[in-house]
């Protein structure tokens, strides 16, 4: 087990759920409260601990408000889901693409890559075909995701389409708040 240093008040500097998660037994032992604004895997809430809250909703509550949004107001018939196998990244689309199928949507590519990764042509082809066809595209999106990921700002991309046709493109990037806080995501481009 880990140190919790004596008469600690609280904890909430974690940055996602891969140290978040192992953290709070810790904190919980110590009978630390642990406030995070960043860990959405559902695993660090559904441990139990009397001492464990989360500021951020959960990956699958993500996952099925992304999926809803696409189903809805999108209509989108079918999705190509894209993430970066951070922890973060990969729990929300892997939500996503359960409560996409679940709304009858045909997912139509699931493309991997990883924080480290410096060759995205597969990512980068999918952005422009997405946004080829339409008329209301400055045709810039590949360029805007990929300066996103050069910043090592981009954490999730998904494309909606909708008979065949590109409804909608969406990359969640993490955010810094007016106040300065860090551990939350912002939507986009």
């Amino acid at each position: 087990m880990g140190y919790a240093p004596p008469h600690h008040a609280g904890e909430n500097r974690h940055p996602d759920n891969e140290f978040s998660i192992p953290a709070s037994a810790v904190y919980n032992q110590a009978g630390i409260p642990m406030i995070s604004g960043s860990a959405t895997n559902p695993k660090l809430t559904e441990q139990g601990f009397k001492t464990t809250f989360r500021v951020v909703a959960r990956d699958d509550k993500q996952g099925a408000a992304l999926a809803n949004f696409a189903a809805g107001p999108l209509k989108a018939k079918s999705v190509a889901v894209i993430d970066d196998r951070t922890p973060y990244g990969q729990g929300l689309a892997d939500e996503f693409e359960k409560f996409a199928k679940e709304k009858g949507m045909k997912v139509v590519g699931r493309e991997f890559t990883n924080d480290k990764a410096t060759d995205f042509t597969a990512i980068s082809a999918v952005t422009v075909a997405a946004f080829a066809s339409l008329e209301i595209s400055s045709h810039t999106e590949q360029f805007i995701v990929a300066a996103l990921r050069s910043a090592g700002a981009l954490a999730v991309s998904l494309v909606a389409e909708v008979d065949g046709r590109v409804v909608g493109h969406i990359a969640f990037s993490p955010v810094t708040m007016s106040d300065g806080t860090k551990g939350w995501y912002g939507l986009g481009p």
